[in-house]
């Protein structure tokens, strides 16, 4: 019987499942949705705490006894302070890790009535991690789980076993293919290649947008709500840009209510609603939305989708369409009518779409994937473009040199390195460096051991194309020494 457990952290929930024999694959959860959601209710009497989607808009309305943003509150080590209790926020797994242990025995027994299990029995469990989750947040997770008795012994990527779960249902005997693979499961849209020959799956490529991985339509219609009562009653500080994009956020539900209602209602092509912000919840307002401008404005960004595939992801690794084998695309994001269009355009025969519910199933390849050659951290960098006028931006001003004095740079410019080494095993790297001045850069990305937010001095003034640099690297104030990359084939300035 296999005792494995699969765990799949995504940005506000939580998936778990087993497989004691083949065809026997389960999701261990006590909701309809299999979801351990990220949002939390404090009882300040019992000091107990539980765990909803319920939650979501209580947490989102500040209401004080609820919780969330878990992820993020972890990353950056916060404490949460209610009543007498203050905590930090990765306790608050705890009370999911001990309804999803007693699921994993319960569904164990089904299989196995002498199946010895008690609370020190140690669950051996494969993770897989959302893209958009820091390094950080995954060791903590990782470690935290430990001390509960559930050790994560290796982890998975998502877009490696969605490559690794459509071969498989397509019968493909993948011989040095390569797939790209563009997931919008949570907040930011993810974008990769994925190397497969035979039953080796392996992530080349990868690139981040931040805040694309939300449905065009659910942006633009909170969007145009909360800047609309704003410009009007100006409630929020128009400089307070967190402040907005918080309340952006908090009106995703309100903006599907609207879409659900447009497509209801057929023959309607305007719609009143009122709303209040969670800063002034007593001050309702009314606001006017066209669904002719709507479709427009979503239209335009929906465009934008598959210009990041080509020219801020395909072209800048020098990756052809005609080189893929297919174009997976994950999350219902992606589904969008517009989104797809494009890509169908782009690429009609190879586009393959799979929505939420079908990439939860994707799950199921862990328990087949070769867990020993899979290492315990293989975290990959991220790249992040913030918002839509810093990636616009980033389309548009680009350029390629065969040789770059870094005295000539100007602070923030950023410098785009790919790398190659021919030694088996090696291949090709990056780094992406943004200059801060006389001879130092902060690293952006880096497909090698390189990490976000490292400060790298540079050994040499002048770099050219077919050598090697040096750098002398910073992490958190700790002097790690020197690094070298390698073989330095294209130098993109941005």
């Amino acid at each position: 019987m296999e005792k494995l457990l699969a765990l799949n952290f995504s940005d506000d929930y939580l998936l778990a499942a087993v497989q004691p024999f083949a065809g026997k694959f389960s999701f261990l959860s006590a909701t309809d949705d299999n979801k351990y959601y990220f949002y939390f209710r404090v009882n300040p009497y019992t000091q107990q705490i539980d765990f909803g989607a319920d939650y979501k808009k209580n947490f989102r309305d500040r209401q004080g006894l609820y919780l969330g943003d878990l992820i993020k509150n972890i990353e950056q080590g916060n404490r949460y302070n209610i009543d007498t209790i203050s905590e930090d926020y990765i306790t608050l797994f705890d009370c999911i890790i001990k309804p999803l242990r007693e699921l994993y025995e319960k569904k164990m027994r089904v299989f196995d009535n002498s199946f010895s299990f008690d609370s020190n029995t140690v669950i051996t469990a494969v993770a897989v991690f959302s893209d958009n989750i820091s390094d950080n947040a995954k060791e903590k997770i990782i470690n935290y789980f430990k001390k509960k008795n559930i050790t994560i012994n290796a982890t998975l990527s998502t877009d490696e076993l969605a490559v690794k779960c459509f071969t498989t249902k397509k019968g493909l005997f993948c011989q040095n293919r390569k797939f790209a693979v563009l997931e919008a499961l949570g907040s930011n849209l993810n974008m990769s290649i994925v190397w497969a020959n035979n039953k080796e799956f392996k992530r080349e490529q990868f690139r981040q947008f931040r805040g694309y991985g939300i449905d065009p339509m659910i942006k633009v219609i909170a969007e145009k709500i909360v800047k609309s009562v704003n410009i009007t009653e100006h409630i929020i500080d128009s400089e307070n840009k967190d402040e907005i994009n918080a309340e952006i956020i908090r009106h995703y539900d309100k903006a599907a209510a609207v879409i659900r209602h447009f497509e209801q209602n057929a023959q309607k092509r305007t719609i009143k609603i009122s709303t209040v912000f969670a800063c002034n919840p007593t001050n309702k307002i009314s606001v006017n939305l066209s669904l002719d401008e709507l479709n427009q404005t979503a239209y335009n960004i929906s465009r934008q989708y598959s210009a990041f595939f080509t020219n801020s992801f395909l072209s800048v690794n020098d990756i052809k369409i005609s080189s893929l084998e297919n174009v997976i695309l994950l999350g219902n994001s992606l589904g969008n009518k517009s989104v797809l269009q494009e890509f169908n355009t782009l690429a009609s025969s190879k586009v393959q779409y799979y929505n939420s519910l079908e990439a939860e199933d994707i799950l199921m390849e862990a328990f087949s994937m070769d867990l020993q050659s899979i290492e315990g951290n293989n975290f990959q960098e991220q790249i992040p473009l913030d918002d839509m006028e810093e990636s616009t931006q980033f389309l548009s001003i680009s350029k390629t040199v065969n040789e770059l004095d870094i005295s000539t740079l100007q602070k923030g410019q950023i410098v785009y390195l790919d790398t190659f080494d021919s030694t088996p095993g090696k291949g090709a790297a990056f780094q992406e460096l943004e200059f801060l001045g006389g001879v130092v850069f902060r690293v952006v990305s880096s497909g090698r051991s390189l990490k976000q937010g490292d400060t790298a001095q540079a050994i040499f003034n002048i770099w050219r194309i077919n050598m090697q640099l040096d750098f002398l690297i910073t992490r958190s104030g700790k002097n790690l020494g020197r690094f070298r990359t390698r073989v330095v084939k294209k130098i993109t300035l941005k």
